[in-house]
């Protein structure tokens, strides 16, 4: 056990030293260590507090940024789909293209048949 002689002042009207208690020694240095330990958790309360919000902050940015890019995204596939409709609509012609010009030639060849024949 730590035993500490402490002086008193005669003026205080004592003249002979006395030992504080254990008690009050031990109440004395918590209160002197109760401070510093208020002060560390303040600090760390704060940086807490400062990384939760930089952390949100940077959440909210990258969340608009993958918005940005969906919406981009989403309109480069609605413009692609578009033109592979035109482009589905272009093949289903062209069998119907290709059928009316045969049609057509038969007519023509019809036609040139028909005038050798008045000619020859």
């Amino acid at each position: 056990m730590l035993s500490v002689l402490i002086s008193v002042p005669a003026e205080m009207g004592c003249n002979e030293s006395y030992a504080p208690s254990p008690l009050k020694i031990y109440k004395r240095k918590m209160q002197e260590m109760i401070i510093p330990i208020i002060t560390a958790l303040i600090a760390a309360g704060a940086s807490l507090l400062g990384t939760i919000l930089v952390t949100s902050n940077n959440n909210k940015e990258l969340i608009h940024k993958i918005e940005t890019s969906q919406a981009v995204t989403d309109t480069k596939i609605q413009n692609l789909t578009e033109e592979v409709r035109k482009h589905n609509n272009f093949a289903e012609r062209i069998p119907v293209l290709e059928t009316n010009i045969k049609n057509v030639v038969d007519r023509l060849n019809g036609v040139e048949d028909d005038l050798k024949n008045k000619w020859v």
